[in-house]
């Protein structure tokens, strides 16, 4: 009987703990997923000259994204501020037979970086469930890399960068396993001068 009294405090002492625990209201993230390009990359400027490359990643073209840290803290009203470090790789490799019988060997390889920032709103479908709208604005970073191999043994390659502009609509969720733990999926709608492209993501966020 003591046994049982003295488990039934603890776990009263527990409930009233946990009852006048803080909501948890920031989250900090990372996470992975694929990507997939929604347009061709305009021309950027490379050594001073406005230079329009060839299209290699066309529509459609699917790559991977890594989100480096995503931060995000909801305010009583629900609307809250969100960051986010990521960065997407395209690789693309073709061989094509040319006209003079030479088979030119294609790797290409596309590269954006992102920090962004802006609002989110944020509201809770279920106690463990929080559906997150944003919105962020911040600096892209666009790197190309070209080079073509020849089976006559001759060989060539082209790269540009370029630092522009460029936002990004997303939605999320955060699924709560633990206390301070969530699983996170989302996806990106990321947009700039050089293409568009759609993010998703999967991976685990620590809350306080």
């Amino acid at each position: 009987m003591k046994t049982i009294c003295t488990l039934l405090f603890f776990l009263s002492l527990s409930m009233a703990v946990a009852a006048q625990e803080k909501p948890k209201k920031g989250f900090i993230s990372v996470g992975i997923g694929p990507s997939i390009s929604l347009s061709s990359s305009q021309s950027y400027i490379s050594n001073g000259q406005n230079t329009p490359p060839p299209q290699y990643f066309t529509p459609g073209t699917l790559g991977a994204n890594v989100t480096l840290l995503e931060a995000g803290y909801v305010f009583p009203s629900k609307i809250g501020i969100t960051l986010k470090w990521s960065g997407t790789a395209f690789i693309k490799t073709k061989e094509t037979e040319l006209s003079n019988g030479n088979i030119e060997t294609l790797n290409a390889e596309k590269g954006v970086g992102s920090i962004a920032i802006g609002p989110m709103y944020s509201f809770a479908l279920t106690p463990s469930l929080n559906l997150d709208i944003k919105a962020r604005i911040g600096r892209m970073y666009l790197s190309k890399e070209t080079s073509k191999s020849y089976s006559d043994g001759s060989n060539s390659s082209s790269s540009s960068k370029g630092i522009g502009l460029g936002g990004e609509f997303g939605v999320g969720i955060r699924k709560h396993f633990a206390r301070k733990w969530s699983w996170m999926t989302g996806i990106d709608l990321q947009g700039a001068r050089n293409g568009i492209q759609l993010n998703t993501s999967f991976g685990i966020g620590f809350r306080y």
